[in-house]
């Protein structure tokens, strides 16, 4: 089964289908209808690896940059990864991410961007996603936009932040993430 995305008058639809044989399937996406973009992802459900302290998951995705998701401290959880939810198929065509560099911005490394229409079959296996940006770090210090264009835009439920690499550095900070879908 493969996913088959359609693009119409605004709207991403995504379905399976089974393909016969040495058929292969290839989805373009059409023109966007407008100019325009939304940004979506803030107060949508979010799911994280544990927090640190109280710097919960739904503060990468509150509007706020006073605020940060802060993961697991204790060194159970080497390659941090936070998911979030658009609650539907959307063409996205721009994630921005502030990291919270602090003053560690050796913490800051091995940070990859992904889009994806399902969530994961087990907890870290984003081997179904589309890699569309990565920050590889580590950063200067100063708090700064990190802005991904997904070109071509493309349907997508799921926009995950996923530090790939074990590290000695291996807790992730988000203050705030942002999705953009076309109108």
């Amino acid at each position: 089964m493969v996913p088959a995305l359609n693009y119409s008058r605004g709207v991403c639809t995504v379905s399976k289908v089974t393909l016969l044989g040495a058929l292969t399937a290839t989805f373009r996406t059409p023109a966007a209808p407008t100019n325009t973009s939304t940004e979506v992802a803030r107060g949508k459900p979010v799911t994280a690896v544990p927090r640190y302290m109280t710097f919960v998951k739904e503060f990468a995705v509150d509007g706020r940059n006073d605020t940060k998701y802060h993961s697991d401290a204790t060194g159970a959880y080497k390659t941090p990864w936070l998911l979030v939810n658009l609650q539907g198929a959307m063409l996205v065509h721009k994630v921005r991410l502030l990291p919270n560099v602090g003053v560690m911005p050796k913490r800051i490394n091995n940070y990859q961007i992904l889009l994806g229409n399902d969530e994961p079959p087990t907890a870290m296996d984003f081997s179904q996603y589309d890699v569309v940006g990565a920050i590889p770090g580590p950063v200067p210090l100063g708090e700064k936009w990190y802005e991904f264009d997904v070109s071509p835009p493309r349907c997508s439920r799921y926009v995950a932040v996923y530090k790939n690499v074990a590290t000695p550095d291996y807790i992730m900070e988000i203050s705030e993430m942002e999705v953009f879908v076309l109108n």
